[in-house]
């Protein structure tokens, strides 16, 4: 079995930066030319010089950017190698229209939602409403009438909220999120003979169905 996916994304990889590496940034905003860049280091500074330019990185931002905290992030993932944990696909049916995901970055409940719609291979949209957000207010009157009735009195959000438009779905909560997904686009079943091996060498794969 070919990993044809993985193989498309690389070609695609290839074509727009000239090699098959993750991450990859491609901002179409600067009107004299894209940008495209790899390297996670080379794509935060990026961000933060060309769109952070009026925030403040806080202590803790540059305790979380530390050598040593990486390494525990690499450990975590490493301890989530599961299919439904984003690091192995899960065969799925592409949606005609894209998902929209509110949440923010460091909220495990968001990454929990966000690791199934890798596996599954579903292309979303990411609002985030991180705290201290100036969307965070519009989010909440937006949607107050799905907000618990104590979450209204302390001006509270709640996050992970999918939006799928193909179906007309609306809603919170991690768990119920994570199975509807998979209910609704996981098509077949999780393949056994594939591991992380078979994605890192998925360009001399040579098999097929």
């Amino acid at each position: 079995m070919v990993l044809l996916k993985i193989v498309d994304i690389e070609k695609k990889q290839k074509k727009l930066g000239g090699k098959a590496q993750f991450p990859l940034l491609i901002d179409e905003n600067n009107e004299s030319e894209t940008k495209i860049l790899y390297e996670s280091d080379k794509i935060v500074e990026y961000l933060w010089k060309t769109y952070g330019d009026k925030a403040t990185q806080t202590p803790t931002y540059w305790l979380g950017s530390t050598k040593l905290s990486f390494i525990f992030l690499l450990f975590s993932s490493v301890l989530r190698a599961f299919p439904q944990n984003g690091m192995l696909r899960i065969p799925s049916k592409k949606p005609k229209k894209l998902l929209e995901l509110y949440g923010f970055e460091p909220s495990p409940f968001v990454k929990k939602v966000r690791e199934i719609l890798s596996s599954l291979e579903i292309a979303y949209i990411q609002r985030s409403i991180s705290r201290g957000s100036l969307k965070r207010p519009a989010f909440k009157k937006k949607y107050a009438d799905k907000l618990s009735q104590w979450r209204k009195k302390a001006s509270m959000v709640c996050v992970p909220f999918l939006i799928d438009p193909n179906t007309g779905i609306e809603m919170f909560e991690s768990e119920d999120i994570k199975q509807y997904l998979i209910k609704t686009y996981q098509d077949g079943d999780i393949p056994t003979n594939e591991s992380l091996a078979n994605y890192f060498n998925a360009p001399n794969t040579k098999k097929s169905q």
